[in-house]
């Protein structure tokens, strides 16, 4: 059985963590802070309505990573500074579906919160809150566990809610569309990349002595991979299009796209790099 203790399985996900993360901050920085910015120094701008929306965005994009990042940093004992990023990246990949999922289906009702920037503060700050709760129970367990000194991706606990998370995204996107009589072509396209691209994933791993557990592991870590990396792309070229000039549809339509497949060949280069490091652990 593979140990992913070994630094060669450990560094394609490092690499590629560390690279995603430096994207999104660029996007941010782009897409959010610069602008806002530009926004307060205006004669005219409510400034603490600014400062508000700029630092709230900002936290939203950023902060649930960040505290799944560190989270994770801390949950394993090993003396191997690469182990500790090896599992910070597998929590923050587990934060990219918890902020997604409250984002899209924590509601935050103008009944009970009539400012505006409270609800703003607040709708960028939960999802930040339900990662440290969620993250941390795992940590505890996992650093409190027999199994301390493996890597999370080994912890059943973690693999089981790694994966409840990334299938129950798409299941309440179907159910919410079917409830609010919404079924339309795109609501079976999210589940269904789910499903082909972790199949394909599982698949890949077939001939490597893993464990069940370890191969769905690993596949959950190659979707979320993909996903995070379109998400982050994007954003990027959303950014970086409407720092330079303002495109028209057509040109953004094409922005998208390229995009896309710019994630896919990237995703595509960090799994082949993954299996050869699981083939070359497996020897």
């Amino acid at each position: 059985m593979i140990k992913t203790k070994n630094k060669v399985v450990q560094l394609p996900l490092v690499i590629t963590g560390y690279t995603l993360f430096s994207l999104l901050l660029i996007s941010v920085f782009l897409s959010t802070t610069l602008p806002w910015t530009s926004i307060l120094v205006h004669p005219n701008s409510i400034k603490v309505n600014v400062v508000i929306a700029m630092v709230s965005l900002t936290v939203g994009a950023l902060l649930p990573v960040l505290v799944g990042y560190f989270i994770g940093d801390r949950s394993v004992k090993s003396k191997s500074k690469l182990s500790h990023h090896f599992n910070g990246v597998l929590f923050g990949l587990l934060a990219y579906w918890f902020m997604i999922l409250t984002s899209a289906f924590v509601a935050i009702p103008s009944q009970l919160f009539f400012d505006n920037n409270v609800r703003l503060i607040l709708a960028n700050l939960i999802p930040s809150i339900g990662v440290a709760i969620i993250a941390t129970i795992i940590a505890i367990m996992h650093a409190r566990s027999r199994q301390a000194k493996l890597d999370v991706v080994e912890y059943k606990p973690f693999v089981l809610v790694f994966i409840v998370s990334i299938i129950a995204m798409p299941l309440l996107s179907v159910i919410n569309n079917i409830t609010t009589n919404s079924v339309n072509i795109f609501t079976f396209f999210t589940p269904s990349i789910v499903v082909i691209v972790g199949l394909v994933a599982y698949a890949t791993l077939r001939k490597l002595k893993l464990s069940s557990i370890q191969k769905l592991a690993w596949s959950a870590v190659s979707l979320s991979v993909l996903f995070v990396t379109v998400f982050v792309m994007n954003l990027f070229e959303s950014a970086v299009m409407g720092y330079l000039w303002q495109p028209s549809a057509e040109v953004q339509s094409v922005g998208v796209w390229l995009a896309f497949a710019v994630a896919v060949v990237g995703w595509a280069v960090y799994w082949k790099y993954q299996l050869r490091a699981l083939r070359r652990a497996n020897k």
